[in-house]
């Protein structure tokens, strides 16, 4: 797990056994809830489509 000052912590799969399990094939983020499921999942990850998602889970 990583992370600083100007973004949210992140987890990398150094050992590709996610990527491998969930059959990821290129860049793809996902949004871990609170309680560990996964949230979202976009492929390729953009920071307008993460915004669109949080406004309407968040209803902000």
């Amino acid at each position: 797990m990583s992370g600083d000052a100007t973004g949210p912590p992140a987890r990398w799969d150094s050992r590709g056994e996610f990527r491998r399990v969930d059959r990821v094939t290129g860049p793809t983020g996902f949004l871990s809830r609170p309680d560990g499921h996964v949230g979202l999942r976009q492929a390729p990850p953009t920071a307008p489509d993460l915004a669109t998602h949080l406004g309407g889970v968040l209803r902000i």
